[in-house]
């Protein structure tokens, strides 16, 4: 984890693991808001590596 030279003053919190909230990650990667500490809840399983991934 990298220190931030900004103190956090604002959680946002993502739930639901949807392709909404990937492309928020994705987006907050690439261009991190200072100050805010982002954080995904998702408490579905959508991957099983061990078994395949059919609909």
């Amino acid at each position: 984890m990298q220190q931030t030279p900004h103190p956090i003053t604002t959680d946002l919190v993502l739930v639901g693991g949807g392709h909404s909230h990937a492309i928020a990650l994705y987006q907050f990667a690439i261009k991190p808001l200072p100050g805010v500490c982002l954080t995904l809840i998702n408490l579905g399983v959508s991957f099983l590596p061990d078994k395949p991934n059919i609909r």
